[in-house]
């Protein structure tokens, strides 16, 4: 061990050199940072040491017990997925250089104007299919580079990036009857299975442009359907007031509101897909959509195998009372959150067997809502470690997000809510309008036709 190393800065050493001596890899100082800080609260609980217990005061001869914590707690040390794909032009190398963390200067982004009005200002299909084909190569490319034998923490680290992929998916808005193929371990076995997309609204017509979600049908049997959810989305993408609302709707904890809305689309689509449980479903979600995700889970265990839940809020008082009541029925469900997140401390969590928590770490980690809408796990330097004391995980914060999310909830909702009437109202009034001057107007179009016709043939 360096003796260069500070007394503050012991629990970082004692992970560079497990991992140098265990691994035989070395992590980026992120990663030891907060691979440390999960450690060393592992360490403190496990030894039964005082919470007034720091860092500061660990010594050497803790090394033995902290290298045990870090055992536990380490699920996946590195990323086994290091990229090949090409990209075919300037937007799909902005997003893949974002997938993987590398964020390009605000002037090299400012180049790329139809990417920017794509997303604030109207819906640009050309920008959409170059990032879902190259969504398509990441798959491909995913698939092609597994070895043929590998880890139990390699195959999580690769769930925990496919099911990161599949939850920006909904983002790109694929289109009904178009196919993917997707990296699926099946049985232990990872196989690249062919779906057929099929586009599901969650919301009715007379609420404005509708939330959706997207069902993923395979073409071969024995693979399981997927269901994807799509989180709080961006000004041109489908049902992006509604999803804002649900989010800071005070009345209901976050998606409740939707998933009550669309429970029966979900419900009668899932007995289709999975031939009323013969064979189940896996069901994933960023944000809002994880919250979906769970809600799905924990309302039908019978035809959920899995929910990948990623930086989701937690559960709410009335889906604990669900849990409680499926209990050994519950699918398993993972929470994926990165580090530095705090949406994921909004609500609260449960200490449930099929219910596990996971903590994603870049190389490259952010903050605030950077550290929200980043995908950490598809980054080249990653860990994932689990949190194996939940109850212990910060409560005054979960507290604290969850109090000052209502607050700002009370505030905010009803101004959202009047301004989505107003324009949902006007824009339903708008529909009523033009509908019979349109009917009208080829009406009149096609007597004034068919008059002209007349009068040429009678000429």
């Amino acid at each position: 061990m360096s003796q260069a190393i500070s007394q503050k800065n012991l629990s970082q050493q004692f992970v560079i050199d497990y991992f140098a001596e265990e691994k035989n890899i070395s992590l980026q100082p992120s990663q030891v940072e907060s691979i440390a800080k999960v450690a060393f609260k592992t360490f403190r609980y496990d030894e039964k040491v005082p919470y007034s217990f720091k860092a500061k005061d660990l010594c050497v001869e803790h090394q033995k017990e902290f290298n045990a914590a870090i055992k536990k707690v380490i699920v996946s040390a590195s990323s086994p997925w290091q990229p090949q794909c090409e990209t075919a032009s300037k937007n799909q190398e902005l997003f893949f250089n974002l997938i993987r963390g590398i964020v390009p200067p605000l002037g090299e982004i400012a180049k790329s104007p139809t990417l920017l009005k794509a997303v604030i200002w109207k819906k640009d299909s050309e920008v959409l299919g170059e990032a879902k084909a190259l969504l398509q190569i990441i798959f491909e490319d995913i698939y092609a580079g597994m070895p043929e034998e590998f880890s139990l923490e390699d195959s999580f680290h690769y769930e925990a990036i496919v099911g990161d992929l599949l939850a920006l998916l909904p983002f790109l808005r694929p289109e009904s009857g178009t196919t993917f193929k997707i990296p699926i371990q099946i049985n232990n076995v990872w196989e690249l299975a062919e779906y057929t997309i099929e586009e599901i609204s969650l919301t009715s017509k007379w609420l404005g442009s509708p939330c959706t979600a997207y069902g993923l049908k395979p073409k071969e049997d024995q693979v399981p359907p997927l269901l994807l959810y799509k989180g709080t989305t961006y000004p041109t993408d489908k049902g992006f007031l509604l999803s804002l609302l649900t989010d800071i709707n005070p009345l209901s904890s976050v998606g409740n509101y939707i998933f009550k809305l669309c429970r029966k689309k979900v419900s009668k689509w899932l007995d289709v897909q999975t031939s009323h449980g013969q064979i189940k479903a896996r069901v994933f979600g960023k944000s809002l959509g994880g919250a979906l995700a769970w809600h799905t889970a924990i309302e039908f265990p019978n035809l959920i195998e899995k929910a990948i839940a990623c930086s989701a809020p937690g559960f709410s008082s009335s889906s604990i009372k669900k849990i409680k009541k499926h209990n050994e029925a519950l699918p398993e469900i993972n929470f994926l959150s990165q580090t530095n997140d705090l949406v994921p401390y909004c609500d609260k969590v449960v200490e449930h067997k099929n219910i596990h928590y996971y903590e994603v770490i870049s190389g490259a980690n952010r903050a605030g809502l950077r550290a929200h809408a980043f995908m950490y796990s598809t980054h080249e330097s990653t860990s994932i470690v689990r949190d194996t004391q939940i109850k212990e995980n910060h409560p005054w914060i979960r507290k604290s997000i969850s109090f000052i999310h209502g607050v700002i909830s009370l505030v905010v909702f009803p101004i959202f809510l009047s301004l989505y009437i107003v324009y949902n109202t006007a824009h339903q009034a708008t529909k009523l309008i033009l509908k019979p001057i349109k009917k009208l107007t080829h009406t009149a179009f096609h007597y004034t036709n068919a008059l002209f016709v007349r009068l040429l043939v009678f000429k």
